[in-house]
């Protein structure tokens, strides 16, 4: 089975250009508000939110980040059963979890936190495209102890390389979906500042072009 990073770019444009323009300017800046006042007027939300915010700050180390989300988190989809798909904010996902993004990029900004003390490198949240375009996946790939990781929910995949992360974690979906992933499955690593600035020039761009033509 191969593993090819970024097939012909076009992954990496998607997620960069195309997701991260409704993930953070549309969907996420509309959400981040609907559940930071949730959060603020709804006594019930605010318990929820402080207590699994309490549960997360409170993680040391690796083993008691898999217990968290083997015992804490739930997978929760997006609205629209996955087709508003988005970025969780910490009031969103601390209230009601989320999905296989959030899960990557809530346990990437804990293994970073943790780096150092827990000798943890090369730590970065990673979108997979499967054998469609509509097959995707967020993890976070990570170095530790000698060995190549992928989080997967506390469900940990290591490995001597990275590649061979990816072909324990194909062989987990292949057995549940057969039809998910083909022999090659490509990947990306994702740059959280380019996900703001890459929607901006898009929007910039076609502005420009608008205004020209016009």
């Amino acid at each position: 089975m191969k593993t090819r990073v970024v097939n012909s770019r076009v992954i990496w444009f998607i997620h960069h250009f195309i997701r991260s323009l409704w993930s953070n300017y549309i969907f996420g800046l509309f959400f981040f508000l609907y559940y930071f006042f949730k959060t603020v007027f709804s006594r019930k939300t605010r318990e929820i939110y402080k207590n699994n915010i309490s549960l997360y700050n409170k993680i040391l180390n690796v083993d008691e980040l898999i217990y968290f989300f083997k015992n804490n988190y739930k997978y929760s989809y997006d609205l629209g059963r996955g087709a508003i798909d988005h970025d969780n904010s910490k009031y969103e996902f601390f209230y009601k979890f989320g999905d296989c993004d959030d899960m990557a990029l809530f346990s990437n900004k804990k293994l970073r936190k943790m780096s150092k003390n827990e000798n943890i490198t090369n730590i970065s949240r990673v979108c997979i495209m499967g054998k469609w375009l509509k097959n995707w996946h967020y993890d976070t790939l990570y170095a530790h102890k000698e060995s190549f990781n992928l989080f997967n929910y506390g469900n940990i995949k290591t490995a001597s390389s990275v590649d061979n992360t990816f072909d324990n974690l194909n062989g987990t979906f292949r057995d549940k979906q057969p039809y998910f992933w083909g022999d090659t499955i490509y990947y990306c690593r994702c740059r959280p500042i380019l996900e703001w600035i890459c929607p901006f020039l898009l929007i910039t761009t076609l502005v420009a072009l608008l205004v020209i033509v016009i």
